[in-house]
């Protein structure tokens, strides 16, 4: 495996990192949004209409946010895979690699020991990728089960909100 493919596959994995971080700060955000709309729906001003319309839209708001979260995770569930199989097929490429040499060569030992050293340092670099690919990967698995959590609660207050604002409805209507 060329060094060039093993940063390549380094950058990706930080460049997911960093989607990653950016997707939890974004969530961070709307959780920000959602508890000063939910510190308006306890300060209870005679603005019924006014706040539960707020509410009726940023509910709809976070509800197509929380769709989004999850096309992105799966997202980036396919891409981890994506990366796994370029490792394994790069793996296979190098050691499945045949190398002649001619008979001309001199000291035929030396060039057969440089050439195992070789090999034991690539298989090595592979061993250590694989590693930092299994420790990103639970990363990203411990990341998506927490993103999955919090959509689930996020799309429970959703819904709290949604019963309330159909409750106040109800209630006005009456």
């Amino acid at each position: 495996m060329s060094e060039g493919t093993i940063i390549s596959l380094q950058k990706n994995i930080q460049d997911k990192n960093i989607r990653i971080n950016e997707l939890l700060d974004k969530i961070d955000s709307l959780e920000e949004i959602i508890m000063t709309y939910e510190d308006h729906m306890n300060d209870d001003h005679g603005n019924h209409e006014l706040t539960n319309s707020k509410l009726l839209i940023d509910s709809k708001l976070n509800a197509k946010s929380a769709r989004e979260y999850k096309n992105k995770i799966g997202f980036l569930r396919k891409e981890n895979i994506s990366l796994k199989s370029k490792i394994f097929k790069l793996e296979k490429q190098d050691v499945g690699s045949i190398i002649r040499i001619e008979e001309k060569k001199s000291p035929l030992n030396l060039l057969v020991n440089d050439l195992q050293e070789n090999l034991n340092q690539k298989k090595k670099i592979i061993k250590d990728l694989q590693e930092k690919i299994l420790k990103i990967t639970k990363s990203f698995n411990k990341e998506i089960m927490t993103l999955k959590e919090e959509l689930k609660i996020k799309i429970r207050k959703i819904e709290e909100r949604e019963n309330k604002l159909n409750t106040n409805k109800a209630i006005h209507k009456i």
